[in-house]
């Protein structure tokens, strides 16, 4: 990331706690579907799979 770009999300979010969530929710999903992906696990009954 460039300097420029980190201190644009320091101005959002001036709290290093505030970065940190706010990269930890955008991760949760990709890190979800990287540990379900392989196990194959279910979906939830009435979640419909997506298929690109």
């Amino acid at each position: 990331m460039s300097d420029e770009r980190f201190q644009n999300l320091r101005r959002h979010f001036p709290e290093p706690a505030q970065l940190v969530e706010v990269h930890m929710a955008a991760a949760l999903p990709n890190i979800t579907n990287r540990v379900n992906n392989p196990f194959r696990t279910d979906l939830e009954p009435g979640v419909k799979a997506f298929k690109p």
